[in-house]
């Protein structure tokens, strides 16, 4: 039985869910799948990548070994790789579902292209599924909230002026000694 889809983490929206089969002998090899982001964005793929048959029951049928080792995917945004799965090559446990992820790439506002591909390695069929969910975040910088900034007010003393008297107010308390000269 397929895994569902992973849920997205709880600051990420939802894109879209994909699912599909590669081939390396023929199409499909690859699979492009268009979108749009308002804002910069981490955007993040969870999900499973199938080897073998495991919908067919095996390991325990004669059809199960098909010698499959390059059962891979390449995971791109714009042509740029960001996550290659190769083949576990775990033999007749090979037949299921494993989860490979999570993919991170930081990607700018504007229209994309997400791409599923095969590797085209290998010889035969090297026939893989996938199902993702592919999710983003907006890198936006929060806002810095004003706040009330402290703000000092100078109040000037009041300084004494002194009031002019006709009488003097200082008596001297030391008078030169008069000292001989020769």
């Amino acid at each position: 039985m397929p895994p569902e889809f992973p849920v997205c983490p709880a600051d990420y929206l939802l894109i879209g869910h994909f699912e599909d089969l590669l081939r390396r002998d023929k199409e499909p090899m690859s699979h492009s799948y268009p979108f749009s982001l308002g804002d910069d964005s981490t955007t993040v793929l969870l999900g499973h990548v199938m080897e073998g048959h495991p919908e067919r029951g095996c390991p325990g049928d004669p059809s199960c070994d098909q010698n499959q080792d390059h059962e891979d995917v390449v995971f791109e945004i714009d042509g740029s790789v960001i996550a290659i799965y190769e083949d576990s090559e775990h033999g007749p446990q090979e037949n299921a579902w494993f989860y490979f992820a999570p993919l991170e790439a930081s990607v700018a506002v504007g229209d994309h292209t997400l791409t599923f591909r095969h590797t085209l390695h290998g010889d035969g069929p090297q026939s893989v599924d996938y199902k993702y969910s592919f999710c983003a975040r907006p890198d936006i910088k929060p806002t810095p909230t004003p706040t009330a900034t402290p703000s000092l007010t100078a109040t000037a003393a009041a300084a004494h002026t002194p009031t002019p008297s006709a009488t003097a107010t200082h008596t001297p308390t030391h008078t030169p000694a008069k000292t001989a000269t020769p």
